[in-house]
C-alpha cells in the first residue's frame, strides 16, 4: 500500500487538461479507493468490448492519437513517464476529448494483485524490456507502450501473449499487423512505426509520442514539415506549394547528411518526404 500512496501523493501533482486529476488514497481495514475527478464518458477499454470484433479501425482511433502524442509530450517534457499505457487508462468524453489517467497507478495494483494472488500479471507482455529489467522509466518507455497500446487496439490482441513472458519481451520479434486476420488493409506506414515503436533497443525508436503522431495523423506535407522543427513544436505546418516544396528540399539535405545505421524512424520520415516531394511536383505541373 506505500507504494500506491506514493504514486496518489505523485500524481496529485498533476495538473493538465488532458490528464485525470486524482485527489486522495482513502484506506478503510477491508478495503482501499483512489479519488479522482468526476466526467463523463467511458475508457478506450470499454469501447473495445462493445465492437463486434473487439478491435478499431484506424480511423476510430487517429483522432485519440493525436491528444494522447500530445499529452505524453508535456508529461515527458517533465520528466514524468505513464508506464502503463492501456486501453483502461485511456478515456474519452462524451464531447470526444481525451482524458489519460492512472500516471503509475494501475501497475502498482496490478503488481500488488499479483503478489497476493500468485498469478502472472498478463500485462507484463506490455512492459518494455527495459521496465522488466526494473531500470529507471524513461520516455522511450511510453513509446514503447504506446506501440503497444495501438497494436492491441488495431488488433484486439497484445504484440506479446502467453508463458514465459519476460522472456518473450525480450527475445520475440510481434507478428506484423498485417499477419492478423482482416487486417490487410491497415496502412503500411502504421504498421512500419508500431514494429519501430516496438523495437528492443530505445535508441532505435521513436524520440518522442509527437514524432509518432506527425508521421500517422498528418498530410505528407506537415509530416516533411515536422521533420525540421522540434517533434513538440504545435505550431500549424504550412500547407502552400511553396512551404511544401522548401520542406521537401530542407528534408533531402537532411538525407544527405544521414550516416549508415539509420533508426527505422528516419526511414519512414524519409519515405514521407519522398511523398511530399512527388505531391509538390505534381501540383507544380500546369
Amino acid at each position: 500500500m506505500s507504494d500506491l500512496s506514493q504514486e496518489v501523493k505523485r500524481n496529485r501533482q498533476l495538473i493538465h487538461p488532458d490528464i485525470l486529476r486524482v485527489y486522495d488514497l482513502v484506506q478503510e481495514p477491508e478495503w482501499a479507493a483512489v479519488t479522482m475527478d468526476w466526467f463523463e464518458g467511458d475508457s478506450l477499454a470499454t469501447r473495445m468490448s462493445a465492437k463486434h470484433d473487439g478491435r478499431f479501425e484506424v480511423d476510430e482511433i487517429r483522432p485519440c492519437l493525436v491528444q494522447l502524442c500530445r499529452t505524453l509530450d508535456d508529461a515527458h517534457r517533465i520528466q514524468l513517464v505513464h508506464g502503463d499505457l492501456s486501453p483502461e487508462n485511456i478515456f474519452i468524453e462524451k464531447s470526444g476529448k481525451l482524458l489519460l489517467a492512472n500516471f503509475g497507478i494501475s501497475r502498482c495494483i496490478q503488481d500488488a494483485n499479483a503478489r497476493v494472488t500468485g498469478s502472472v500479471n498478463p500485462r507484463m507482455g506490455a512492459l518494455s524490456p527495459q521496465q522488466l529489467d526494473a531500470k529507471t522509466p524513461t520516455s522511450a518507455d511510453d513509446v514503447y507502450g504506446l506501440g503497444v497500446l495501438l497494436y492491441e487496439l488495431l488488433t484486439g490482441s497484445l504484440p506479446i501473449a502467453g508463458e514465459d513472458l519476460v522472456g518473450k519481451v525480450h527475445a520475440m520479434v510481434p507478428a506484423r499487423l498485417a499477419a492478423h486476420a482482416g487486417r490487410a488493409a491497415i496502412p503500411a506506414i502504421w504498421d512500419e512505426m508500431i514494429a519501430s515503436c516496438l523495437e528492443k533497443n530505445p535508441s532505435q525508436r521513436p524520440t518522442s509520442p509527437g514524432k509518432i503522431a506527425a508521421c500517422l495523423s498528418l498530410q505528407p506535407e506537415a509530416v516533411v514539415s515536422a521533420c525540421a522543427v522540434s517533434p513538440l513544436d504545435r505550431t500549424d505546418m504550412p500547407a502552400k506549394n511553396e512551404s511544401l516544396a522548401n520542406s521537401a528540399e530542407s528534408a533531402s539535405a537532411s538525407k544527405a547528411a544521414e550516416v549508415p545505421g539509420r533508426k527505422p524512424i528516419d526511414i519512414l520520415l524519409e519515405k514521407a518526404a519522398e511523398a511530399a516531394r512527388n505531391q509538390a511536383a505534381a501540383i507544380a505541373v500546369p
